[in-house]
C-alpha cells in the first residue's frame, strides 16, 4: 500500500509539473503579443490572467527597463492590474509557484516602481512603493518577495541620496534573500550595497562586488544582467585607486574563486571582464609582467566579442599602465592601433569621438582618465 501511495504522489507531482510547463510555454507564446503601446487592450483577456504569464510579465519589464526605459515604463503601468485579476489556487491549474495572490501584487507594484524609477518619474515611483508596503501591512507576503520590495525601494532611496535609509532597506533584503535560499535576490542586494559604498567604503565594495558575481546564477537572463553590473562597476571602483593594497590581495585571491568557476567556458563578456579586474588588480600590486598579459587578454577578447567600448576602456586602462610605467612610445602606439581597430567595430558616433579626441590628443595619465570616465558615461 505504501509503495502503491508513493507511485500515485509521484504521478500527480509529475502532471503537476507537466501542466506547469504547458502553462509557461502558452505564456511565452502569449508575451509575443504584448507590446508597450497594445499592453492594455491585449491584457484585458482572462488567457493571460495566470500566474506563470504574470511572472513572464515582470521579468520583461525588469528586461528593458535596462535598455529602454521609457517602454518598460509603459509596460509596467498594467502590472499591477494583471496581478490582481491573476488566478491562483488549485481551481485555476497553478501549481509549483512562489507567487500568492498578496505577493504578486506587492511584486508587480514593486516592478512598477523600479521602471518609474529607471524612466526618471520618481514621484510615481515612490507612490508605487508607498501603496506595495500598505499592502502588506499586517499581512504576510513571500519571503522572496519582501526581499525584493525591499532591495528596489533602497535603490530608490538612493537616487535621492538618502544613503543611510537606503542601506538599512537593503540590509533587510538581503537577511530576507538569505531566509528564503534566493540567490538571485541575494546577488542583485550585494551588487546595490557595493554601488551604495564605492565611494566611502571602496574596499567593502570590491567584495560585495565579486561575490554578486559569483552568486548570480548565469543561466538566468536576471543572473547574468546582475553578475555583468557587478563587474562593471567594480571595474569602475578598482580604477579609482582608492583601495588599500591588502584589500587588493583579498580580492584577488576571491576573484580566483570567480576564474575557477568560469574555466573552461567559452570566451564571454564576463570571462573577459574578469580578466580585465585581475589585470587592473596586478598593476596595482605591482606585478607587471602578468598585469599586462592579462589586460591584453581581455582587450583581444573584446575585440573579437565586437564589444567596442569595454574595448576602448581597457585600453585605455592598458596605456595607462604603459604610462605609469614611463613607456611612452608604447601607449602612443597603442593609441593608434586602438583608434584603426574601433574604426571597425563601430561604436556610436559619440563614443568613436571621444577615443579619436583620446588618441590625437590625450593619450597621457590626465587625458586618459578623462577620456575613460567620458567613455564609461555613455
Amino acid at each position: 500500500m505504501g509503495v502503491m501511495s508513493k507511485d500515485i504522489s509521484e504521478n500527480r507531482k509529475y502532471e503537476k509539473n507537466s501542466e506547469t510547463a504547458v502553462e509557461r510555454q502558452r505564456a511565452r507564446e502569449r508575451m509575443r503579443y504584448v507590446a508597450p503601446g497594445t499592453a492594455g487592450k491585449v491584457l484585458t483577456h482572462h488567457r493571460y490572467w495566470t500566474v506563470q504569464f504574470l511572472e513572464l510579465y515582470l521579468e520583461r519589464c525588469d528586461e528593458i527597463a535596462f535598455d529602454v526605459p521609457a517602454d518598460a515604463y509603459l509596460l509596467a503601468q498594467h502590472a499591477p492590474e494583471v496581478a490582481r485579476r491573476t488566478r491562483v489556487g488549485p481551481e485555476a491549474r497553478e501549481f509549483d509557484t512562489p507567487l500568492d495572490k498578496l505577493s504578486g501584487i506587492v511584486m508587480a507594484l514593486a516592478v512598477k516602481g523600479s521602471c518609474c524609477r529607471a524612466h526618471e518619474e520618481l514621484a510615481e515611483a515612490a507612490l508605487c512603493f508607498r501603496r506595495a508596503f500598505e499592502g502588506v501591512r499586517g499581512r504576510t507576503a513571500s519571503t522572496s518577495v519582501m526581499a525584493e520590495l525591499h532591495r528596489r525601494y533602497a535603490a530608490l532611496l538612493a537616487v535621492g541620496r538618502e544613503q543611510e535609509t537606503a542601506l538599512q532597506h537593503l540590509e533587510q533584503s538581503l537577511t530576507l534573500a538569505d531566509q528564503a535560499g534566493d540567490r538571485d535576490a541575494a546577488a542583485d542586494g550585494l551588487a546595490l550595497r557595493g554601488y551604495l559604498q564605492s565611494e566611502a567604503r571602496p574596499a567593502e565594495a570590491v567584495l560585495d562586488f565579486i561575490q554578486a558575481s559569483r552568486l548570480a546564477d548565469l543561466r538566468s537572463r536576471r543572473g547574468e544582467r546582475t553578475a555583468q553590473a557587478a563587474l562593471y562597476n567594480l571595474i569602475a571602483t578598482l580604477a579609482m585607486d582608492s583601495v588599500g593594497l591588502r584589500d587588493q590581495e583579498t580580492a584577488l585571491k576571491l576573484l580566483q574563486g570567480l576564474k575557477d568557476h568560469l574555466k573552461g567556458t567559452p570566451t564571454s563578456v564576463r570571462k573577459m571582464k574578469v580578466l580585465w579586474i585581475e589585470g587592473l588588480i596586478l598593476a596595482n600590486l605591482k606585478i607587471d609582467r602578468h598585469a599586462e598579459r592579462q589586460l591584453m587578454k581581455a582587450r583581444s577578447g573584446f575585440e573579437k566579442l565586437r564589444q567596442p567600448v569595454d574595448f576602448g576602456v581597457v585600453s585605455m586602462d592598458l596605456a595607462k599602465f604603459h604610462l605609469s610605467r614611463g613607456a611612452e612610445a608604447a601607449c602612443r602606439s597603442l593609441a593608434s592601433e586602438t583608434w584603426d581597430t574601433l574604426k571597425r567595430l563601430g561604436p556610436d558616433p559619440e563614443q568613436l569621438e571621444i577615443i579619436r579626441i583620446w588618441c590625437e590628443k590625450g593619450a597621457t595619465v590626465h587625458g586618459t582618465d578623462r577620456a575613460r570616465r567620458a567613455l564609461l558615461d555613455r
